[in-house]
């Protein structure tokens, strides 16, 4: 691996997901090269913040002090576009989704359940910075197809801990010990747990290492040192060297929609699906640092968004709407065996649209509506690979 350079560049940034073993555990290894995600944008991981003001009086209006309390869960999110594989692989949101519904069935078709059970790590290397968001739940899952462009998936959703490497100097290290003094101040660049190579600037080798402990500027790390280090080298974030990616985006020329049924003359223009769990960490229990697991919410709240040009048949819809009456839809994304994606919906009440009369142009008739369940529940919605 090259040297980092002094900058973060968004070009830069891989991002990995893992489905963790133990809620919230700090990882003691970097991920496997298989776990990458190919996003389209920055993934945002927030760390959180332990400050609390102190709230006794004082006779004056300045605030001087603050105390350290449990750390607040960080929020995170990823964006990525929809990258089928083929008809028997998973794609690489495909962990994302199923911590996100429940459910997944030969392989890629993925359905909700009424409880969930993973959670995840997500890491986002960025060359001279790594953060590794433990206990991480996807608590919202959009599916967007916007007008004349390829769909992609956005998740979201809390973490307990975010814990961040970056890159420092070294003042001296000795083979065969464990302890790694860094240059002044450049101990807070790292935490415990944090995964780390050192590079020899002599011979240009890298060697990996955890750190267990910090005092001030000294680090203990694991395994031992195998070289004596000094004031030339480096220490920064270890990374995994390669990435494993798969899938090519969907076409926006290539889907088809039904709506109620059947496939009714009607264009559409634009299809969007939020699908919210309405969790939340468990972040009350006194004598914790972090979240110590999460609970799934209450009611799902699953939001569909069709935008369709005003044809004649979108008046049977309007009247539905006014009507309060549920429609099936099927969004089919793609239209290859192996490359496309199949969204359906059992029961979408939209809610009556406001008319927005286009001044010149084709009218666009734009609907919003919950999906809802049928008697047997869990099944709002459905996503299936074919």
């Amino acid at each position: 691996m090259a040297l980092p350079s002094t900058y973060q560049r968004g070009i830069d940034e891989k991002v990995f997901v893992e489905v963790e073993s133990t809620y919230g555990a700090v990882s003691t290894a970097i991920p496997a090269i298989t776990a990458a995600i190919r996003h389209m944008a920055p993934a945002v991981i927030q760390i959180g913040d332990p400050k609390i003001l102190r709230g006794d009086q004082r006779n004056t209006r300045s605030v001087s002090e603050y105390y350290t309390g449990k750390v607040s869960p960080g929020p995170w999110s990823l964006r990525s576009q929809v990258l089928p594989v083929d008809a028997s692989t998973a794609p690489d949101v495909g962990d994302l989704i199923e911590a996100h519904m429940g459910g997944v069935a030969a392989t890629n078709n993925y359905s909700l359940t009424e409880t969930l059970t993973k959670t995840l790590r997500v890491w986002a290397f960025r060359g001279n910075e790594s953060l590794q968001a433990v206990g991480a739940y996807v608590d919202q899952m959009v599916l967007d197809a916007p007008d004349n462009d390829s769909p992609f998936f956005e998740f979201s959703g809390p973490a307990a801990r975010v814990v961040r490497t970056g890159r420092g100097g070294i003042a001296s290290g000795t083979s065969g010990t464990d302890q790694l003094v860094l240059d002044s101040g450049h101990g807070a660049r790292f935490e415990v747990g944090s995964l780390v190579k050192l590079r020899d600037a002599a011979d240009a080798t890298e060697v990996s290492h955890r750190i267990t402990a910090i005092v001030t500027d000294t680090l203990t790390v694991t395994p031992n040192l195998t070289k004596t280090y000094d004031t030339t080298d480096d220490i920064y974030p270890d990374e995994p060297a390669s990435l494993t990616l798969a899938g090519l985006p969907i076409p926006a020329s290539r889907n088809s929609f039904t709506i109620g049924g059947s496939a009714v003359d009607i264009e559409l223009v634009s299809f969007r699906l939020t699908s919210q769990n309405q969790g939340r960490l468990r972040t009350m229990e006194r004598g914790k640092t972090y979240a110590t697991g999460f609970e799934v919410g209450t009611d799902r709240d699953v939001r569909v968004e069709v935008a369709l040009y005003g044809r004649q048949a979108v008046t049977q819809i309007l009247e539905k709407a006014r009507a309060a009456t549920s429609m099936a839809l099927v969004c089919t994304l793609g239209d290859t065996a192996g490359a496309k994606l199949v969204v359906t919906v059992s029961k979408w009440v939209p809610d009556v649209p406001s008319i927005n009369e286009a001044e010149r142009g084709d009218q666009i008739h734009r609907f919003t509506g919950r999906a809802m369940a049928s008697s047997v529940f869990n099944d709002e919605y459905s996503i299936d690979f074919q």
